[in-house]
C-alpha cells in the first residue's frame, strides 16, 4: 500500500540531521513491515538504495497520511537483526 506523507520543514529538517532524505524513508514506510508502538506510534526499519538500512519513526493522521517524526541510520547489528525479522 502506498501511503501520502505529511512533510514539513521541522520533520524534514530533523530527519536531514542524521543524513536521510525523504524519498527513501517514503520508500522504507511503503515496502517495509511497521510495528506498533507506544502512544499510536509506528517503527519500520529497511534498506535505502546502496544498502544502509535506516530506521523510520511515525504516526498516521486522522486521515492516513503518514507523519514522520524521526529517521536514522541502524547501526551494524541494529541492521542485522532488522534484516533477520524482515
Amino acid at each position: 500500500m502506498l501511503h501520502d506523507f505529511r512533510w514539513i520543514d521541522w520533520n524534514i529538517e530533523k530527519i536531514e540531521k542524521h543524513g536521510v532524505f525523504a524519498p527513501a524513508v517514503e520508500a522504507v514506510v511503503n515496502t517495509g513491515s511497521p510495528r506498533k508502538m507506544s502512544g499510536g506510534r509506528y517503527t519500520v526499519a529497511g534498506p535505502m538504495p546502496g544498502g544502509l538500512w535506516i530506521q523510520v519513526v511515525y504516526t498516521l493522521d486522522d486521515d492516513g497520511t503518514v507523519f514522520v517524526l524521526h529517521a536514522r541510520s541502524l547501526t551494524p547489528d541494529e541492521a542485522k537483526r532488522a534484516r533477520r525479522r524482515r
